[in-house]
């Protein structure tokens, strides 16, 4: 009897005012009368601190409901609560009263802006794919993983935005495509040999440093690809065109070796074998040092590089004058069936890779 009337007076109380657990969404409306709930939906409204949480792949955007051109309905809104609760019998009051009440809102949709704003988010939020890719670090490799792309479809997000907003949800996945990378870890995970290097001199006419755009590190060409090769050289300068012949010489003997083909004419390099290839162009020093990584098909054969530092040496020159030596040199070492046939000093030779030495005062260290 006592819960009956409890019951009875507190039904007779939300008449007037709003139960303590009825919420508008996420605003809280208890204990307020009709005429405070309205104004507090209208504040939330000017306020523009309504947000809904969108879903994009792996990240989450905050983003304004104000902004996207979408606000309360207070009016509607409560004329929804009202006959919701009007629903609710004497045990209904009881039940209901023990725990949180959620009603979802009515909104009232701006559809050009919020689409306008969706399509903004594409383009702001849009990521790229990246393709898997092999990086020199020292003289060994390292293969690094593809990442997929993610582009929002704006033509559904609009609509899965809105139902969620309608069912009293302030978060949504936003629907996205997959953006497939053109070279995957899988394709590219039999790049691991030394196939051909050479080496050319480089002077005051060649860029340096990591902004020469003639630099490839890690440039993979797929089967039946070209790549374009831009050597950057001022052909007007002094000895620019001989510089010029030197590299165009240097990569064609390495392409030769690796099984490929450099046009000079087209500046490309193609790959006209079954298996992918990675071209590296790094400054060592005085020295361009060209590097083309691949599959060794005749497992019998091997080539490596090594390097032997020694302090700057002094030596006298016309005018009796001194320059420093080079403080390091580059060997390149040829391997048949485990064993050492031939070791070479790098330096500009295309017809013959390197010079051979069999100095007694450096001992190469040999990396793969």
């Amino acid at each position: 009897m006592t819960v009956i009337i409890a019951s009875l007076l507190l039904a007779q109380r939300d008449a007037s005012v709003y139960p303590g657990n009825i919420y508008a969404g996420p605003v809280p409306l208890g204990n307020l009368t009709r005429a405070q709930a309205w104004q507090k939906l209208e504040s939330e409204n000017n306020a523009g601190s309504l947000s809904i949480d969108c879903i994009v792949g792996q990240d989450i955007y905050k983003l304004k409901l104000k902004d996207l051109g979408i606000k309360l309905d207070a009016v509607a809104t409560i004329q929804k609560i009202d006959n919701e609760i009007g629903k609710w019998s004497l045990l209904s009051h009881s039940l209901n009263r023990g725990k949180k009440q959620v009603i979802p809102p009515v909104w009232i949709y701006d559809r050009n802006r919020l689409e306008q704003s969706l399509d903004n988010l594409a383009v702001a939020k849009y990521k790229e794919a990246v393709d898997a890719r092999v990086v020199l670090v020292g003289d060994y490799l390292l293969h690094q993983s593809e990442q997929y792309g993610v582009q929002i479809v704006t033509d559904k997000a609009a609509d899965l935005l809105a139902d969620a907003l309608n069912k009293g949800k302030l978060t949504v996945e936003l629907p996205v495509r997959n953006i497939p990378p053109s070279i995957t870890r899988s394709q590219i995970n039999g790049i691991k040999d030394l196939l051909s290097v050479q080496a050319v001199p480089l002077s005051s006419n060649y860029p340096s440093g990591d902004d020469a755009s003639w630099a490839f590190p890690g440039r993979i060409i797929m089967p039946g690809e070209s790549i374009p090769i831009s050597l950057m050289i001022d052909a007007s300068a002094e000895d620019g065109q001989e510089t010029i012949g030197k590299w165009q010489a240097a990569l064609s003997a390495a392409a030769e070796e690796a099984g490929l083909v450099y046009k000079i004419s087209d500046q490309e390099l193609s790959n006209p074998t079954e298996q992918p290839v990675a071209l590296f162009i790094t400054q060592e020093e005085e020295l361009g040092l060209i590097r083309i990584f691949g599959q060794q098909k005749d497992s019998s054969s091997r080539l490596s590089i090594s390097r032997t530092y020694r302090p700057l040496i002094a030596s006298v020159v016309a005018g009796g004058q001194s320059e420093n030596g080079p403080d390091q040199r580059i060997y390149r070492h040829s391997f048949t069936d485990g064993r050492l046939q031939i070791t070479e000093l790098l330096e500009y030779s295309p017809a013959a890779p390197g010079t051979s030495t069999s100095s007694k005062d450096e001992i190469p260290v040999y990396h793969k």
